[in-house]
């Protein structure tokens, strides 16, 4: 890259971090973790405290364990954590004892929920967008998802990681490219905290209607999702089982079938996107 061009590049990633990150967000993994090895690792970090957290665990996957703890470390300790928990145990292990002891402590303590607890029962690996994108950009998002517990909406946080609410995947599909997302946001919505008891968790209503909450921290920030079947299960753990599993276990494969649908849909929709710009661009 001409130095003319690593010198504008640098100075939009420390002007814009925000902006970069969103922008970053909409490129392949891997050739984003290789740009983060060619530049200053102060750069990084601006960048990466605003990036949704399964995007900076993909990228950690395609960094050796040092250079993923480097970036890593640089952050808050709780996004940390919250990074860490879309890695496989192995990786975060590793990048675990790369860390100074305060900060390896700290990231365990937050890590580590009672089996009591909804926090120890949530998976991190759900649909998340950011507010701050078009239709268009979730879309492409969405469609480059890597593995993920299938629901039937997608949850939206801001850029600090603050639940927003969600959005169903058939009004993603049904609104205009170019719309904001926050435009279509559902706000509001039973979320609960990673440190509440199953047995309370398992009273909420909600369940009538849905068959997965979001768990958030003590500052709101999203940090997963707990599904109906994996409350069944820590409460079968505590050998306090409920009923109608049969019924909600079915309920839950029907809810997996239809969100793979609806991100098969998405690939393809992003696919004719692209192509379609492709088109304008060659015929400007």
């Amino acid at each position: 890259m001409p130095e003319q061009n690593v010198t504008l590049t640098l100075a939009f990633l420390e002007k814009h971090p925000r902006s970069a990150s969103h922008i970053l967000e909409q490129h392949d993994f891997k050739k984003v973790a290789n740009f983060f090895t060619q530049i200053p690792h102060s750069y990084v970090a601006k960048v990466v405290q605003h990036m949704m957290p399964d995007f900076t665990a993909h990228i950690c996957k395609n960094l050796e364990v040092g250079a993923a703890a480097g970036i890593l470390s640089s952050l808050e300790t709780s996004l940390i954590a919250t990074v860490l928990r879309f890695l496989e145990t192995r990786k975060r292990k590793e990048i675990l004892e790369v860390f100074p002891l305060k900060t390896r402590v700290a990231c365990n303590l937050l890590l580590r929920f009672s089996q009591k607890t909804v926090g120890a029962w949530m998976t991190p690996h759900v649909s998340i967008i950011s507010d701050d994108c078009t239709i268009k950009e979730a879309l492409h998002i969405l469609s480059n998802a890597g593995e993920i517990v299938h629901t039937d909406s997608v949850f939206v946080v801001n850029r600090e990681r603050v639940l927003k609410g969600y959005i169903h995947y058939i009004d993603l599909l049904r609104s205009d490219p170019e719309r904001p997302v926050n435009l279509i946001v559902e706000v509001g919505g039973k979320s609960l905290s990673g440190h509440t008891s199953l047995k309370q968790a398992s009273t909420y209503n909600a369940w009538n209607q849905v068959d997965m909450i979001p768990v958030v921290n003590r500052k709101n920030e999203f940090i997963g999702a707990l599904r109906h079947v994996d409350l069944r299960k820590g409460l079968n753990h505590l050998e306090a089982p409920i009923n109608n599993q049969d019924i909600q276990d079915h309920r839950s494969d029907m809810v997996t079938i239809y969100s793979q649908s609806m991100l098969a849909i998405f690939q393809t929709m992003n696919n004719i996107i692209i192509e379609s710009d492709i088109t304008d661009e060659r015929s400007q």
